[in-house]
Protein backbone atom coordinates (compact mmCIF):
# COMPACT_ATOMS: atom_id res chain seq x y z
CA UNK A 1 0.00 0.00 0.00
CA UNK A 2 1.55 3.04 -0.89
CA UNK A 3 0.50 6.51 -1.48
CA UNK A 4 0.40 9.40 -3.22
CA UNK A 5 1.69 11.79 -0.73
CA UNK A 6 5.31 11.04 -1.82
CA UNK A 7 5.28 12.86 -4.66
CA UNK A 8 5.04 16.74 -5.35
CA UNK A 9 2.46 16.56 -8.43
CA UNK A 10 2.78 20.12 -9.41
CA UNK A 11 5.67 19.93 -11.61
CA UNK A 12 4.35 16.20 -13.44
CA UNK A 13 1.18 18.27 -13.79
CA UNK A 14 2.39 21.31 -15.03
CA UNK A 15 5.47 19.38 -17.27
CA UNK A 16 2.50 16.96 -19.02
CA UNK A 17 -0.40 19.26 -19.29
CA UNK A 18 -2.19 16.90 -17.16
CA UNK A 19 -5.77 17.94 -16.60
CA UNK A 20 -7.08 14.70 -15.68
CA UNK A 21 -6.51 12.32 -12.43
CA UNK A 22 -7.61 8.53 -12.14
CA UNK A 23 -7.25 5.76 -9.71
CA UNK A 24 -7.59 2.42 -9.37
CA UNK A 25 -8.32 1.79 -5.36
CA UNK A 26 -10.01 4.61 -4.05
CA UNK A 27 -9.66 3.19 -0.34
CA UNK A 28 -10.37 5.82 2.41
CA UNK A 29 -9.28 8.91 -0.51
CA UNK A 30 -6.09 9.90 1.21
CA UNK A 31 -4.43 9.89 -2.19
CA UNK A 32 -7.52 11.30 -4.09
CA UNK A 33 -7.58 14.45 -1.40
CA UNK A 34 -3.62 14.83 -2.32
CA UNK A 35 -4.97 15.15 -6.23
CA UNK A 36 -7.53 17.21 -5.69
CA UNK A 37 -5.90 19.46 -3.82
CA UNK A 38 -3.79 20.39 -7.19
CA UNK A 39 -6.65 23.29 -9.17
CA UNK A 40 -4.89 22.05 -12.44
CA UNK A 41 -6.82 18.60 -12.32
CA UNK A 42 -10.37 19.00 -14.14
CA UNK A 43 -11.35 15.78 -13.74
CA UNK A 44 -10.87 13.23 -10.84
CA UNK A 45 -12.06 9.77 -11.33
CA UNK A 46 -12.08 6.78 -8.90
CA UNK A 47 -13.04 3.50 -8.70
CA UNK A 48 -13.10 1.33 -5.49
CA UNK A 49 -14.25 -2.23 -5.54
CA UNK A 50 -15.36 -2.30 -1.59
CA UNK A 51 -18.89 -1.09 -1.09
CA UNK A 52 -17.46 0.50 2.70
CA UNK A 53 -14.91 1.94 1.36
CA UNK A 54 -16.45 3.65 -1.39
CA UNK A 55 -19.51 4.83 0.52
CA UNK A 56 -17.38 6.42 2.73
CA UNK A 57 -15.04 8.35 -0.14
CA UNK A 58 -18.04 9.19 -2.15
CA UNK A 59 -19.09 10.95 1.24
CA UNK A 60 -16.14 12.45 1.75
CA UNK A 61 -16.12 13.80 -1.27
CA UNK A 62 -19.53 15.05 -1.94
CA UNK A 63 -18.71 18.46 -2.32
CA UNK A 64 -16.19 18.61 -4.87
CA UNK A 65 -17.77 18.98 -8.19
CA UNK A 66 -14.69 17.49 -9.79
CA UNK A 67 -14.78 14.14 -8.24
CA UNK A 68 -16.38 11.28 -9.15
CA UNK A 69 -15.37 7.93 -7.27
CA UNK A 70 -17.63 4.66 -8.64
CA UNK A 71 -17.75 0.93 -6.89
CA UNK A 72 -16.69 -0.88 -9.73
CA UNK A 73 -14.06 -3.21 -10.59
CA UNK A 74 -10.64 -1.60 -11.78
CA UNK A 75 -10.12 -3.46 -15.32
CA UNK A 76 -13.53 -2.20 -16.24
CA UNK A 77 -12.92 1.41 -15.14
CA UNK A 78 -9.88 1.67 -16.73
CA UNK A 79 -11.14 0.33 -20.14
CA UNK A 80 -13.71 2.67 -19.99
CA UNK A 81 -11.82 5.47 -19.17
CA UNK A 82 -8.93 4.52 -21.57
CA UNK A 83 -12.32 5.06 -24.51
CA UNK A 84 -12.88 8.25 -23.32
CA UNK A 85 -11.41 11.76 -24.57
CA UNK A 86 -10.57 12.97 -21.48
CA UNK A 87 -7.21 15.22 -21.51
CA UNK A 88 -4.01 13.63 -20.39
CA UNK A 89 -4.05 11.85 -17.29
CA UNK A 90 -1.98 10.94 -14.12
CA UNK A 91 -3.49 7.58 -13.69
CA UNK A 92 -2.47 6.19 -10.14
CA UNK A 93 -3.12 2.51 -10.26
CA UNK A 94 -3.23 1.36 -6.76
CA UNK A 95 -5.72 -1.51 -6.85
CA UNK A 96 -4.26 -4.45 -5.77
CA UNK A 97 -5.75 -7.23 -2.83
CA UNK A 98 -8.99 -5.83 -2.49
CA UNK A 99 -9.83 -4.77 1.15
CA UNK A 100 -7.11 -6.48 2.60
CA UNK A 101 -5.31 -3.39 4.25
CA UNK A 102 -8.30 -2.21 5.61
CA UNK A 103 -9.58 -5.76 7.65
CA UNK A 104 -12.16 -6.37 4.85
CA UNK A 105 -10.54 -9.38 3.43
CA UNK A 106 -6.87 -10.79 3.50
CA UNK A 107 -3.96 -10.72 1.21
CA UNK A 108 -5.03 -14.38 -0.33
CA UNK A 109 -8.67 -13.05 -1.38
CA UNK A 110 -10.29 -15.57 -1.82
CA UNK A 111 -13.03 -16.05 -3.78
CA UNK A 112 -11.77 -13.14 -6.48
CA UNK A 113 -10.42 -13.65 -9.65
CA UNK A 114 -6.71 -13.47 -9.75
CA UNK A 115 -7.16 -10.86 -12.69
CA UNK A 116 -9.30 -9.01 -9.96
CA UNK A 117 -7.04 -9.35 -7.25
CA UNK A 118 -4.20 -8.66 -9.40
CA UNK A 119 -5.49 -6.57 -11.98
CA UNK A 120 -2.94 -4.06 -13.58
CA UNK A 121 -1.81 -6.12 -16.52
CA UNK A 122 -5.57 -5.86 -17.92
CA UNK A 123 -5.27 -2.20 -16.73
CA UNK A 124 -2.69 -1.38 -18.72
CA UNK A 125 -3.53 -3.16 -21.75
CA UNK A 126 -6.74 -0.97 -21.69
CA UNK A 127 -4.29 2.00 -21.43
CA UNK A 128 -2.39 1.10 -24.48
CA UNK A 129 -5.50 2.25 -26.73
CA UNK A 130 -4.79 5.96 -25.15
CA UNK A 131 -2.96 8.75 -26.56
CA UNK A 132 0.49 8.23 -25.37
CA UNK A 133 0.18 11.55 -23.08
CA UNK A 134 -0.51 10.13 -20.14
CA UNK A 135 1.83 10.02 -16.84
CA UNK A 136 1.03 6.49 -15.37
CA UNK A 137 2.52 5.77 -11.61
CA UNK A 138 1.76 2.24 -10.20
CA UNK A 139 2.25 1.17 -7.36
CA UNK A 140 3.23 -2.13 -5.23
CA UNK A 141 5.97 -3.20 -7.75
CA UNK A 142 7.38 -5.19 -5.35
CA UNK A 143 3.79 -7.63 -6.31
CA UNK A 144 5.98 -8.26 -9.43
CA UNK A 145 9.43 -7.52 -9.39
CA UNK A 146 12.14 -8.23 -6.50
CA UNK A 147 13.84 -5.14 -5.38
CA UNK A 148 15.78 -3.29 -1.76
CA UNK A 149 11.97 -1.90 -1.56
CA UNK A 150 11.72 0.31 2.17
CA UNK A 151 9.24 -1.89 2.97
CA UNK A 152 11.18 -5.45 1.95
CA UNK A 153 9.93 -7.85 -0.89
CA UNK A 154 6.65 -9.80 -0.49
CA UNK A 155 5.99 -11.23 2.55
CA UNK A 156 5.76 -14.48 2.65
CA UNK A 157 2.12 -16.61 2.07
CA UNK A 158 1.36 -13.30 -0.12
CA UNK A 159 0.44 -14.07 -3.47
CA UNK A 160 2.40 -12.13 -5.79
CA UNK A 161 3.90 -12.46 -9.51
CA UNK A 162 7.52 -11.68 -9.53
CA UNK A 163 9.62 -12.80 -12.33
CA UNK A 164 13.40 -13.21 -13.69
CA UNK A 165 12.38 -10.03 -16.16
CA UNK A 166 10.82 -8.14 -13.31
CA UNK A 167 8.53 -5.35 -14.64
CA UNK A 168 10.36 -5.68 -18.02
CA UNK A 169 6.72 -6.41 -19.62
CA UNK A 170 5.26 -3.21 -18.34
CA UNK A 171 8.21 -1.14 -20.29
CA UNK A 172 7.94 -3.09 -23.29
CA UNK A 173 3.84 -2.33 -23.29
CA UNK A 174 5.11 1.66 -23.45
CA UNK A 175 7.57 1.87 -25.79
CA UNK A 176 7.37 5.99 -26.11
CA UNK A 177 7.76 6.17 -21.92
CA UNK A 178 10.42 6.70 -19.66
CA UNK A 179 10.33 3.93 -16.98
CA UNK A 180 11.67 5.39 -13.33
CA UNK A 181 11.58 2.52 -10.48
CA UNK A 182 11.30 3.68 -6.95
CA UNK A 183 12.40 2.69 -3.26
CA UNK A 184 9.80 3.76 -1.48
CA UNK A 185 7.06 2.10 0.75
CA UNK A 186 6.64 -1.51 -1.45
CA UNK A 187 7.88 0.04 -4.44
CA UNK A 188 6.26 2.55 -7.28
CA UNK A 189 7.21 2.51 -11.10
CA UNK A 190 6.81 5.76 -12.67
CA UNK A 191 5.91 6.37 -17.01
CA UNK A 192 6.75 9.30 -18.14
CA UNK A 193 5.95 9.98 -21.84
CA UNK A 194 9.04 11.33 -23.59
CA UNK A 195 8.52 11.71 -27.40
CA UNK A 196 11.96 10.48 -28.65
CA UNK A 197 12.65 7.93 -26.04
CA UNK A 198 14.90 5.02 -26.75
CA UNK A 199 14.45 2.62 -24.33
CA UNK A 200 17.38 0.68 -23.43
CA UNK A 201 17.61 -2.15 -20.31
CA UNK A 202 18.90 0.91 -17.71
CA UNK A 203 15.89 1.78 -16.01
CA UNK A 204 17.57 1.57 -12.54
CA UNK A 205 16.24 2.40 -9.08
CA UNK A 206 16.19 5.51 -7.85
CA UNK A 207 17.13 6.31 -3.92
Amino acid sequence: MGSLHRFDLAPIVSKYNLKTFVETGTARGNSLAWAAANPEFQHLLSCEIEPLLAAGAIARFNEDPRVSIVRMESGLFISLFAKSSLPPALIFLDAHYPGAGYGLGDYACAGIPEDERLPLRRELLSLTARLALDVILIDDLRIYELGEYQDGNLPEGVPGAPTPDGAAWILDMFPSHRGIRLKEDQGYLLLLPEPGWQRSDECHFLP
